[in-house]
């Protein structure tokens, strides 16, 4: 509308030449001529740029199907099946931000599917791409040569990481598993001070791994000239704290009988029994083939005036009297203890004691009442459910051992 009154010019002016147009006109050609050239501009720019664009879009489709195969890959090593996680896993693990969670994995499928060179090359290619995750690395290795049954070669990558790692806990934990099959309780025992300071096991586990640990390196002791006897094991070995544990201290006492070593085990009872009553103790007083039996039998009868009940204790009387051939009293204890709780030892022991005596029949009889008793409850002879006994025990009586 403002043009119809007053149109106005553009004088462009080059000599010898000069251009006269409308100012309408020339707003019209202006605005015409800077799209065509922008477009052009555009096209060129666009063109120039589109081998960058594509090789960008085709990086982007190459990861886009590397994450898939690695999802893909991941359940299906969850799911057991190894052939189909190896292949996806590896399939684009080389177009992936984070190859070594491929490479990793299908190590294990390859562990899985008993292929071990294909597993260390897996484990191999996952160091080279991730140098910084040695110790994720390492773990799998050491893991998939413990499940491969290469237990020594899992112990040497362990021992590598403990010295660079010493609290970490899997790293603890791993280890244990590969001492215990290696059934190398000394090296357990070397480790327990560091499970206390980490977080591998809780107090309740770690309590109990203690006692199994200590419970075999006495097992073991004596074994031969250069094994640590019973007594070294127990006070060097064995923290004070646990050395009033039941079980392992029913053990020791144990140890030292096979052994022969009667003069401490004696004294070990003897000094827990002062400090409070057990009957498992007491069991195994009566066990012991001390110097003098008459001291044993007088020190059993003070016992009997607390604990006039104890058919573990009465067993004990019986078998202690037996040794000092006191008959009569032995035979009144062991059927006091028969009397009590119907023990199968007793029945035993005073089957022995009647043959002795010559009473064939009534021997027997003895004999085929504590095999009743013994198939009724389908129990074995021990001393560790209190006076009720449970598993196989040797019976000592007149220097002779009898299962």
């Amino acid at each position: 509308l403002a043009a119809i009154d007053d149109p106005g010019y553009v004088l462009i002016t080059r000599a010898p030449f000069s251009i006269e147009l409308s100012l309408t006109f020339f707003v019209v050609l202006f605005t015409i001529s800077f799209a065509a050239v922008y477009a052009l501009l555009r096209l060129v720019i666009n063109g120039l740029r589109l081998p960058a664009q594509v090789a960008q879009w085709n990086v982007h489709r190459l990861k886009h199907n590397a994450q898939r195969n690695q999802s893909l890959g991941l359940m299906q090593l969850i799911q057991g099946d190894w052939q189909k996680a190896e292949r996806n896993l590896i399939a684009h693990a080389s177009d992936i931000d984070i190859p070594v969670i491929n490479y990793l994995g299908a190590a294990m499928a390859a562990q899985e599917l008993g292929h071990p060179d294909k597993r260390d090359r897996y484990l191999t290619l996952a160091h080279e791409h991730a140098p910084k995750q040695r110790l994720a690395i390492d773990l799998t290795q050491a893991s998939l040569q413990q499940r491969g049954e290469q237990t020594e070669q899992a112990l040497a990558t362990l021992t590598r990481l403990h010295e660079t790692t010493p609290q970490n806990s899997q790293v603890l934990k791993l280890l244990i598993s590969v001492y215990r099959q290696l059934r190398d309780w000394k090296g357990i025992a070397s480790l327990l001070k560091a499970l206390h300071k980490s977080r591998a096991y809780t107090a309740k586990e770690l309590q109990q791994l203690e006692i199994d640990t200590y419970q075999a390196l006495l097992t073991h002791s004596g074994n031969s000239d250069i094994a640590p006897s019973a007594q070294e094991v127990w006070q060097n070995a064995i923290p004070r704290s646990l050395q009033s544990d039941p079980s392992l201290l029913t053990h020791y006492i144990n140890r030292l009988i096979e052994l022969g070593d009667m003069e401490t085990a004696d004294s070990v009872l003897r000094k827990n029994l002062n400090k409070k009553w057990d009957t498992q103790l007491i069991y195994l007083f009566g066990l012991v083939e001390a110097p003098d039996p008459g001291e044993q039998l007088k020190y059993a009868e003070k016992c009997l005036h607390l604990h006039p009940y104890s058919s573990n204790l009465l067993l004990t009387l019986g078998r202690l009297a037996m040794r000092n051939q006191i008959w009569g009293r032995a035979r009144s204890y062991l059927e006091s203890a028969i009397a009590s709780t119907s023990l199968p030892e007793a029945y035993n022991e005073l089957g022995h004691l009647l043959d002795h005596l010559g009473e064939s029949e009534q021997a027997l009889e003895c004999y085929r009442k504590g095999l009743e008793i013994v198939v009724k409850h389908q129990t074995h002879l021990d001393p560790k459910a209190g006076d009720v006994a449970s598993a196989p025990v040797k019976v000592v009586a007149n220097g002779t051992n009898r299962q």
